[in-house]
């Protein structure tokens, strides 16, 4: 294999929504002459690829027979990735923060640096720094506990050979507690206001803005003069199959609404119930895709109708969009009563969702000056701070602290 020695490698887990704010911070850093390699369980990794950075699969890495998620810990315990390790000679580690263990691993083994990057809102009061660092910290001992077969004795001697004052778990975890923290989104989306922390980054939205606009013909799809809503439940149709088909057919009902007439709906369904929904959907008030370009056509839409996961939340903000979100569940809740609290845009309920309710609420978002008022603020600051390279001069600063692999720390 064929290995570039890199200064960061960005250690990653499978969910796409928590890989794409990633993007914006490597391609910065590689526009200021760094070298960025990307790493993970999954057998690729399409996402990163198509933006032309390296991936590597870890269980690719040496000729063990190590194929398998559940073998990765004692994998990565033993010499399985020595050769590949020293080779990339990474000066420091960005670690998602669900790959902890993985990271404290690598810490400890090649005394390399640790960044976490959280593509999620952990704060819940404002002592943000204290609370993360426990959650991050108990995550690192949770998953170690849960460690089988002779691993959780191999990795104590190891980590014991590194960090001979560690007398519990907790210490042991230490590395990760300590290491800073970049937030993948605004400090303006908080509900509680933190204190300023310099081990503490807000990297604003990370929006890697839309490369195909004059691809997409919006003239083509949406019927003139009519306003645009825009409708996606993303991955959550194959988790909530049958919640976001009554989403689905819902919504396409209250299109025949008589106040809905300046209003043209736009479904994106990945692929699925497609027939079904062109098969029930008679109005000309709605049009079926089973995909379509988010970013492009957000800047179109007067309205988006989404699931509540923080990728698409950033995108509705960053162009401007008031939002109605319908949890499906995971942080869907939370990330949506952020957007009520901010008065960013309106909640329904699925368990309650019926054809009145929903164009009701979307007249409602639609003619709400104070929303309309909040979601312009809120895109312009969310336009500036992308510009601004928060998250590339944080791992800059740490960087030039960073000292390279050397054949002593393997």
């Amino acid at each position: 294999m064929n290995i570039t020695k890199a200064d960061i490698l960005l250690l990653i887990d499978s969910e796409a929504g928590h890989i794409y704010p990633t993007l914006l911070i490597a391609s910065q850093l590689r526009d200021e002459g760094y070298t960025v390699v990307y790493t993970g369980l999954e057998a690729d990794c399409p996402i990163v690829e198509s933006k032309g950075f390296a991936y590597y699969n870890m269980f690719s890495l040496s000729k063990t027979e190590a194929t398998h998620k559940k073998d990765h810990f004692g994998f990565l315990v033993s010499d399985a990735i020595d050769e590949f390790m020293q080779a990339l000679r990474p000066k420091i580690i960005l670690q998602s923060s669900f790959m902890v263990l993985e990271g404290l691993i690598l810490h400890y083994k090649y005394q390399i640096p640790l960044l976490t990057y959280c593509s999620y809102f952990l704060e819940k009061t404002k002592d943000t720094k204290s609370i993360v660092r426990e959650l991050l910290g108990n995550a690192c001992v949770y998953r170690f506990m849960q460690l089988s077969g002779d691993t959780p004795q191999k990795l104590l001697a190891l980590i014991r050979e590194k960090n001979k004052s560690a007398s519990s778990l907790a210490d042991l975890a230490l590395p990760v507690k300590n290491a800073p923290i970049i937030f993948l989104y605004p400090e303006e989306l908080q509900i509680h206001q933190r204190k300023r922390d310099e081990a503490i980054c807000f990297a604003g939205p990370g929006i890697l803005e839309a490369t195909n606009k004059e691809a997409f013909d919006i003239d083509s799809l949406l019927p003139k003069g009519k306003k645009l809503i825009f409708l996606s439940m993303g991955s959550q149709i194959k988790k909530y199959p049958e919640k976001t088909q009554k989403v689905f057919e819902t919504a396409v009902k209250s299109m025949q609404a008589p106040e809905m007439d300046d209003y043209h709906l736009f479904i994106t369904t990945g692929g699925n119930q497609v027939a079904f929904l062109k098969e029930h959907s008679s109005s000309e008030r709605v049009t079926v895709f089973d995909w379509l370009p988010q970013k492009e056509v957000l800047q179109h839409a007067s309205l988006a109708v989404v699931h509540g996961g923080l990728g698409t939340l950033k995108e509705t903000i960053y162009y401007g969009v008031p939002t109605i979100i319908i949890p499906m569940g995971r942080d869907q809740m939370d990330n949506a009563l952020r957007i009520q609290h901010h008065h960013l845009g309106k909640i329904i309920d699925v368990e309650k969702i019926h054809a009145s309710y929903v164009s009701k609420t979307l007249l409602e978002v639609l003619n709400d000056t104070e929303i309309t008022e909040n979601v312009s603020r809120m895109c312009h600051l969310f336009k500036q701070q992308n510009a601004q390279k928060t998250a590339l001069q944080f791992v800059e600063k740490h960087l030039k602290n960073a000292v390279e692999i050397t054949h002593e720390n393997i």
